[in-house]
This record gives structure tokens, sequence and C-alpha cells, in this order.
């Protein structure tokens, strides 16, 4: 039994069931999500002080898994936590390396001695681009505190700057850092795990409720909360499993559990009826997989999980479309935009008025009021950004563009090139869906500029 607690497989199912046990007293105290964020925020701080680059990209994924569990949870931690949380983390592993570089040396010597993996190696130089980007955001925020002044201008900057400053720092670190097999690993389950959680989550509190479903977004099968940011990390907790699957040599057992639980938690996912989330994951997955076909023993992995997934699909599927009454098939057919094309509309039409600076940031609401009849928050973040900051923001867009094809590039064949797609892909068609509500979009930029050295056998379970 003692050698069994010690096995990996062991561990990472006892971590997933761990967070569906968690997740529940977490949905009604009002206190432990709070502690619960503080101690994850505290442990990343300390590795990125002691230079533990491995276990500060564990936290950031942790972070951006569990980020809507804990808006979900009555909590009182401000909204932008997560995104804050990783800036900062992410910031002080950066400052650290600077000045501590003898310390890395020290620590990669002992964890080589103790025969654990050696944290990614320090930046050779920081890249430009991640900072040109963020900087051309801010003379908009200077407009937004000339006209609304205060408090309110704060609250707008805040809410539509702190996804852009994360992506910029989390590129900033993430950028050309290696990280090899066991890493990988071990981060997606650190971002699957709280997602799973939620999973199990608002599972539990749909079942015992009559549900009417609709052709719109369910707020019930999304646990009372915003169906887009539910979905959408659903389907970043279905694509890191489909990577776990994938990656991970030998484990047969475990990579069945997980692949079933991933199953679980897409099935969660359309049944929010917030469809981006659902595409966003299944075109990074078939992109991630496009990937891998050179490769002749992921390719026959991905054949064996093609197979599986279109048999439980066409078992599950039917099951989940006379559940909904039939409507799921009609919902995610449907080519409606849910009133997205109208606010991109009413956002070029502030970009044509407003094309040097822009309107400012959180401004172009007032344009959504007059083309749409009523204030929208923006959905899509590249017409946000030409709305809000004009030619810089479209230039900034240019700049991460560039950064994402440029990732691409230096991305070596094959498990290389398919993680940095599939993590451009999803981020890249959430930030067009959904803007950048949560700092998973970030990080999902963020990781697709990693030099991912995944080619060994360092961390395949025994």
């Amino acid at each position: 039994m003692r050698a069994l607690i010690h096995t990996f497989g062991f561990q990472v199912v006892a971590f997933l069931v761990l967070h569906m046990l968690w997740a529940y007293p977490l949905s009604f105290s009002d206190s432990l999500g709070q502690w619960h964020a503080v101690v994850v925020l505290l442990y990343g701080l300390r590795a990125a002080l002691q230079n533990d680059s491995s276990r500060v990209l564990y936290s950031l994924g942790y972070i951006a898994g569990a980020e809507v569990l804990w808006r979900m949870a009555p909590t009182h931690l401000f909204w932008e936590f997560g995104k804050y949380a990783s800036v900062l983390i992410a910031t002080a592993a950066l400052l650290a390396e600077r000045w501590h570089p003898r310390r890395v040396l020290r620590l990669e010597n002992s964890l080589v001695s103790r025969g654990l993996p050696v944290p990614p190696e320090p930046h050779s130089q920081w890249s430009a681009l991640p900072i040109a980007y963020i900087l051309l955001l801010f003379p908009a925020a200077i407009l937004t505190f000339k006209k609304l002044g205060g408090s309110l201008a704060w609250n707008e900057i805040s809410f539509n700057l702190s996804g852009p400053l994360a992506l910029a720092v989390l590129s900033l670190y993430l950028s050309r850092r290696p990280v090899n097999r066991s890493q990988l690993i071990r981060l997606l389950v650190a971002l699957m795990a709280p997602v799973v959680g939620m999973a199990f989550l608002v599972a539990s509190s749909t079942l015992p409720l009559p549900v009417v479903f609709r052709d719109n977004s369910n707020l019930i099968t999304s646990g009372r909360y915003f169906p887009n940011q539910v979905s959408n990390l659903l389907g970043l907790g279905a694509l890191a499993g489909v990577m776990f699957v994938t990656v991970l040599r030998g484990a047969l057992r475990l990579r069945l559990i997980v692949m079933l639980v991933t199953t679980g938690v897409v099935a969660q996912a359309l049944l929010t009826f917030s469809r981006g989330g659902v595409y966003s994951f299944l075109l990074a997955a078939m992109v991630f997989g496009l990937h891998l076909v050179r490769v002749p023993l992921l390719r026959r992995r991905l054949f064996v999980l093609a197979v599986i997934f279109a048999l439980v699909a066409s078992a599950f599927l039917p099951f989940l479309n006379s559940y909904t009454q039939g409507i799921l098939k009609r919902r995610i057919l449907a080519m409606n935009t849910s009133g997205r094309v109208t606010i991109m509309l009413a956002d070029l039409r502030a970009f044509r008025e407003h094309p040097l600076l822009g309107t400012g940031v959180g401004i172009s609401r007032d344009y959504h009021f007059i083309v749409r009849g009523r204030a929208a928050v923006p959905h899509t973040e590249p017409s946000r950004m030409l709305a809000e900051h004009g030619i810089l923001g479209f230039s900034a867009l240019l700049i991460l563009l560039s950064m994402l094809i440029s990732g691409y590039r230096r991305a070596p064949p094959g498990i290389g090139k398919g993680l940095t797609a599939a993590f451009a892909v999803w981020a890249v068609t959430i930030m067009l869906h959904s803007a950048m509500r949560v700092v998973a979009t970030s990080l999902g930029a963020g990781l697709a500029l990693v030099t991912w050295n995944v080619e060994s056998r360092e961390g395949d379970a025994e």
C-alpha cells in the first residue's frame, strides 16, 4: 500500500479527487476560497524567490485553472485576483533570476544530486516585444482618466487591461523558457485539477434541479455563474487532459482514468450551452493532433484516442441531446453570434472616429449603446483594442501576432510545434469570442512561446 501511495499515477488521481471534494465546501464558505487563493499565491511567490522555475510554472498553471472556481465561491477576493497574482509571481521570478544567478546554479546542483528534474534555465535576455505590446496600450488609459477620473477610470482600466498586462508579463517570463516532459506533465495536472473540481461542483449542483434548456447559454448548468467563463475553463481543462493522455508514456490505467475524466469535463462544457469554450477546445485539440501525425508512436496513440472518442461521442452525445430535449444539437449547429458581430461593428465605428489613440479604455461601451440600443462589454479583444486604443492597439495586435508566429517557428517539430500551436489557437480563439476575462487566456499565449524539450523520456510514468 505504501508503495502504491508513492506512485505518480496514485498521486495524480488523488490530486484530482481531492479537488472534486474540495470544490463543494469552497462553494458555500466565504473564507475557504480566500485562504486557498492566498496560499497558492504565497506558494508561487516562495518558488519565485527561491528561483524554482518548475514550481513557478505549476503555480501559474494552477491559478489559471482555479480562477473561475474562486470567482464562483463567495469569497472577498477582488475580481482580477488571478491576473494580478500571476503578474506578481512572474515578476518576482524574473527579478529573482536577475539578482541571484548563483542561487539558480546551487538549486540545479541540489536537484541533480537528488535525481529530481532541473527547473528551466533563466533567460539569457528579456524580449522587448512583450514590453512594447503593453506600453502601446498605456496612452488610452490616460484618456480614460481624463474622461472618467478617479475610481471609475481605475475600474475600467483594471477590467480591460489586466488581461493584456498579464499576457505581457507571462510572455516575458515564459518566452524561450525550456520546459521538459516532466514539467509539462505536472503543469497539465496543476492546470486540470481545479477545472475538474469546478466541473464536479457544477454537475453535482445541476443534477438535483429541474433544468429548462433554451437556445442560449444556461446559467443553471454553469453553476449559476457566467456560462462563457465556465465553458472556456472547462475547454482548457479538457485540452490539458488530451495533452496529458497523449504525451504521457506508459501508465495505461492512469491515462484511461484521465481520458474518462476529460470526457466528463467536455460533457459539462456542452451542457453550459456556451459554445465558445467547446469550439476553442475542439480547434486546439485538432491542431495539436495534426502536428503529431508524423510521430510514429504518437500517431498510433492518436488513432486509438480518436477511435475511443468517436465511440464515446456516438453513445454519449445522443444521450445529452435527449437530456436537453434535442436543443443541444440545435444550439451547437446554430450560426448566430449572440450579438458579438453587432458589438464588433460598434467597435469599428469607434475606431473610424478615433483612429489615433482610440476612445480610451472602457469608453467603447458608449458606441455599443449607440449601435445596439444598450451598453455591452467588449467580447472580441482585437476589435476592442482597435476601438479603445486606435492605431496603437492595431500595432499591439501585430506585435502579439508576430510573437506567436515566432514562437511557432522556433518550436521543434512534432510535440513541440503541436503544443505551441494548440496553446496559441486556444488563446487566440478565446480572445475572439470572450475577450480576456480570465488569466488562462494570457497564460495560453505565454505557453505558446515556451521552448518545449519534450522528446526525452523525462517524466515518464513507470
